[in-house]
Parts: structure tokens; C-alpha cells; sequence
């Protein structure tokens, strides 16, 4: 036992280390300001998803939102799965319709924590080309590539004549009878 440990026994005190400040951290603390709109993201179900389909959203937008209520349907490339809202609030925005795709981490939804957030979540969602009333489509990703062209056939490469099969193997020879023994 360390001598400190041995003190505060002696004192009656329960035996505990005492907690000091790590060295070379501050004692400040940055000040956290809560968001008070929350992005609902499509999750990843599997380790292989990477996009997923709303299949149904169990919630409209101006429904109160509980910790852990089931808020959407998301199918993935093996299931669909209920997915849980992570916050409490109003959903404000639905930013992915049901029968639409989003990709693994986009937001699809937003909740409000408060009536008065419901401004600023319609704001973010229009911000991601997703509407107010719940109905905007998903957010389309540009395309890096070059449309495709449309090409006349081109003819077909002569054919190789196949080679001609080998010549067949002889017949074995007949069998003998069976000898009676």
C-alpha cells in the first residue's frame, strides 16, 4: 500500500488514491454548444453496404422523435432493417423519400430539438437540394464521367476456322466370356 493510501486508512478515510489533474492538461474546458439541429444519416447496416433504400419512414415530418424510436425502414444489400433515431426532438425534414437511395453517411432526414429549430433544419435541407415539406428527391451526385455516345456497330472480326477434332481412338477389344469355375 503507498504511504498515501496507508494515511488515509489511518485517518479513517476509504482507502483511494487522490485524483489529480493530468499534467499538461488545461484546466479550461472549450464551452460545447449543442446543435440544435441534428442530422439523421443512412447507416451502415453491413460491412459491404454502401448505399441503402428507404423502404418506409415510420415518422412524418412534425413528429415528436424519442432516443431510440424506430424512425425509418432502410433496406441493404442483405436485409431491411428498422433503423433507430440517435436524438430527441421533432422530425423537422425528410430529405430521402421512401423508395430512394441515399449512400452510407448522407443525411436523410434532419431533427429539430425545439419548434423554433424547425426553420434552420428546413434551411440545411434545402441546402442539400432536399424540399421542406418532406418530398424533395435525393441529392444528386455528379457525374465525373463523359455521357455515353451513341456508336454505329461495328463489324464483327472474321472467325479463326475451329480446328478439326482428332481422329477417334480404336475400339478395345472384345471381351472374353467368363469361365465357369
Amino acid at each position: 500500500m503507498s504511504a498515501q493510501m496507508q494515511h488515509a486508512v489511518s485517518r479513517g478515510a476509504a482507502a483511494r488514491p487522490s485524483v489529480r489533474p493530468a499534467v499538461g492538461r488545461s484546466a479550461r474546458r472549450a464551452a460545447v454548444i449543442p446543435n440544435a439541429v441534428k442530422e439523421v444519416f443512412m447507416p451502415a447496416l453491413s460491412s459491404t453496404m454502401t448505399e441503402g433504400k428507404i423502404v418506409s419512414w415510420l415518422k412524418s415530418a412534425g413528429d415528436k422523435v424519442s432516443k431510440g424510436e424506430p424512425l425509418v425502414v432502410v433496406e441493404s444489400d442483405k436485409a431491411d432493417m428498422d433503423v433507430e433515431s440517435f436524438s430527441e426532438g421533432t422530425l423537422a425534414v425528410v430529405v430521402v423519400d421512401e423508395g430512394e437511395r441515399a449512400n452510407v453517411g448522407a443525411p436523410i432526414a434532419f431533427i429539430a430539438e425545439s419548434d423554433a429549430d424547425m426553420e434552420e433544419a428546413k434551411k440545411k435541407a434545402a441546402a442539400l437540394g432536399g424540399g421542406g415539406g418532406g418530398s424533395a428527391p435525393a441529392p444528386a451526385q455528379a457525374s465525373t464521367q463523359e455521357p455515353a455516345k451513341a456508336e454505329a456497330p461495328q463489324p464483327e472480326p472474321a472467325k479463326a476456322e475451329a480446328p478439326k477434332p482428332a481422329a477417334a481412338a480404336p475400339p478395345p477389344p472384345p471381351a472374353e466370356p467368363a469361365q465357369p469355375a
